[in-house]
């Protein structure tokens, strides 16, 4: 798979996950406690959810964090499945 792990993730984010203008602003760290990270397995990556009501994914490998979405509330759990291919967040 040559698409980077924030492309595959960005891609398969659920309608819920507000999309508004705040996604579009330069993300660099959570601007809030993190609630949860969850690795992604088989890369050097995971993907984080936190008070600031966003998710973001983490490329250990190119030492970058890339926003995924932003909920309407604050996130508390992120989940990755067994591939490595889909996040599961709540709020």
């Amino acid at each position: 798979m040559n698409d980077s792990p924030a492309t595959v993730f960005r891609n398969s984010v659920h309608p819920a996950v507000d999309r508004d203008a705040r996604s579009k602003r330069h993300f660099d760290r959570h601007r809030g406690p993190v609630t949860c990270v969850a690795g992604i397995p088989g890369r050097c990556a995971a993907v984080s959810s936190g008070y600031d009501s966003a998710l973001g994914i983490l490329d250990f490998e190119r030492g970058v964090i890339e926003l995924l979405g932003y909920h309407r509330h604050l996130v508390n759990r992120v989940v990755v499945n067994p591939s490595g291919t889909l996040a599961a967040s709540c709020s």
